[in-house]
């Protein structure tokens, strides 16, 4: 996309609001028709609540669970013989919590990736957990520094977002994915593998399939202490699923039991799970059509950061794809500080430091929501946020 600058009317916003870059969920122009109407009939209790949380066996939750088990009995995929190796919930947050009611303890370590989602950074420390980051290069967890780790912190578990992770964006490579996955095995250590990401997943597309870590360790005859997770509620739907062995299903199951009903829910704007399995409605071609509407924004972002020499720089190697863009200041330069010039303007983001990190992170990078915002209030925040640059790099300078 050529270089696009903002005119001086589109600068003005149609009010004094800020715009915030940092969260997130969508637009609401970017969720699924039907959206309210499905919300609406769970509000009234004609949709179980545990679609918005899935307790008990109902019909309707058989039914989701069904249709999410389908999208894996695709290609070479080693396919499920029941929906008993399959736990459906409301949401990433909601299936997180559970994940970590069950296998851990308060003051028991994870290894996490640098930088981590911050979704997992939140619930974690909110269980008493201690997480300890793991250096990273572009194919993902470095599995040297995992094992080094390892023995040195004797963690119960290995968390990781393999899949356009929801912090800089990347996705792993094969290789790097069985590494890690090896180096857990060998340690006796779980491996908790996040799908969840900057892209809405396509669980039939071929690429998808191969990248399942669950299905490298089924291959292995090692489920039993592999569980991968992918969600929907940062594309819209509230649900998301657990792909373990049937023992750890079952606990995951009675662990629900005894969950606060709005325990993890992400407060995401969103339809129900029941949206899934409605008459017309097809979850891959709405995940198609939100990819593109991702990338065509990302190219977009881009492109306008162009205009920003300081800008320019924190982002002129975005890693990965999907809705979000991971940058990194020039040496000297703070986010925090950033941040705070942004909000005079009206604007704001993420920065990585306070959010990103499992100890002390780098205080120069940020993180910037692509689709939580209209197109129209994207470009404005992001020339918000480059007024607040120029202004912050020159009172720096001075």
């Amino acid at each position: 996309m050529a270089n696009r600058k903002l005119g001086h009317e589109e600068k003005r916003p149609p009010g004094d609001g800020l715009i915030s870059l940092a969260e997130e969920g969508l637009e609401t122009g970017l969720l699924p028709d039907g959206w309210r109407e499905a919300a609406h009939e769970a509000w009234k209790g004609e949709v179980q609540e545990e679609l918005l949380s899935l307790v008990g066996e109902g019909v309707l939750q058989a039914e989701v669970t069904r249709a999410i088990s389908g999208w894996f009995r695709h290609g070479d995929s080693p396919a499920l013989e029941d929906e008993q190796g399959l736990f459906v919930t409301a949401g990433r947050g909601r299936a997180l919590v559970l994940l970590a009611n069950v296998l851990l303890k308060p003051g028991e370590k994870v290894l996490v990736e640098t930088p981590v989602s911050p979704a997992a950074r939140g619930i974690f420390h909110r269980n008493g957990v201690e997480i300890i980051g793991v250096p990273c290069d572009p194919d993902g967890m470095l599995p040297g520094e995992c094992r080094t780790l390892i023995r040195k912190h004797k963690p119960r578990l290995i968390y990781f977002t393999p899949d356009e992770s929801d912090t800089c964006g990347i996705s792993w490579s094969s290789r790097r994915r069985a590494e890690v996955l090896e180096v857990a095995l060998e340690n006796e250590v779980w491996t908790v593998a996040d799908r969840s990401g900057g892209r809405a997943p396509v669980p039939g597309e071929e690429s998808y399939l191969k990248g399942s870590i669950y299905a490298q360790a089924l291959e292995r005859g090692a489920g039993a202490r592999t569980a991968e997770l992918d969600s929907m509620d940062g594309h819209g739907i509230h649900a998301a699923w657990v792909r373990a062995d049937r023992a750890l299903v079952q606990r995951l199951q009675e662990a629900r039991l005894k969950l606060p009903e709005q325990a993890g829910h992400s407060g995401l704007p969103g339809a129900p799970a029941a949206l899934l399995v409605r008459p017309g409605f097809s979850w891959p071609q709405h995940a198609a059509a939100l990819n593109r509407e991702y990338a065509s924004r990302r190219a977009e972002a881009l492109a306008l950061l162009e205009g920003s020499p300081i800008l320019r720089a924190a982002f002129q190697q975005p890693a990965g794809s999907g809705r979000f863009l991971w940058g990194e200041l020039p040496a000297g330069l703070d986010s925090g500080a950033l941040l705070r010039a942004a909000r005079l303007h009206g604007a704001a983001f993420l920065p990585g430091a306070p959010w990103c990190y499992a100890g002390a992170g780098s205080p120069r990078t940020l993180r910037l929501s692509l689709a939580a915002q209209s197109r129209q209030r994207m470009r404005l925040g992001l020339a918000r946020l480059a007024d607040a640059a120029a202004e912050f790099t020159a009172r720096w300078e001075g």
